[in-house]
């Protein structure tokens, strides 16, 4: 790549500093910063909760597609990796608080479509409480 040049003279400019990245800016490593799965970026510890929180007032609210809930699922599990190497309490105290939500508007079913090998969680073998959402979510429309 060529230097540029300022307009009109023969001298260089010098290469511009790199730039540090959001994560060294913010004080250099942490533990853990984002996660990034299924093509969507979870973001910050506090950020997963708050996607965790979105996911579930949508299943609250209305039927979801076997895609949004296969979301739904995996933004649960991305959660708790973040769980996992955060160790606050306080953010356990906070999931734990849309679990309640979740499993208030779920049933657990044995036989899943979601829970398959290699998956851990109890989320996995969960479904919607209703009959209609459960009917939408097999796309019986």
């Amino acid at each position: 790549m060529q230097p540029c040049r300022p307009l009109g003279t023969g001298r260089e400019w010098p290469d511009p500093p790199a730039r540090k990245s959001r994560r060294q800016s913010q004080g250099g490593t942490r533990a853990i910063g984002a996660v990034e799965s299924r093509g969507t970026r979870t973001g910050t510890k506090p950020d997963a909760l708050r996607l965790w929180d979105r996911w579930v007032s949508e299943i609250e609210d209305h039927a979801l597609d076997e895609f949004e809930y296969e979301a739904l699922l995996g933004a649960r599990s991305d959660l708790a990796e973040l769980l996992e190497v955060a160790g606050r309490e306080s953010l356990w105290d906070e999931a734990d608080a849309i679990d309640v939500r979740f499993r208030d508007v779920t049933v657990d079913v044995a036989d899943s479509p979601y829970s398959r090998p290699g998956r851990s969680g109890w989320w996995w073998t969960r479904l919607p409480a209703s009959e209609e959402f459960r009917r939408y979510l097999a796309g019986e429309y």
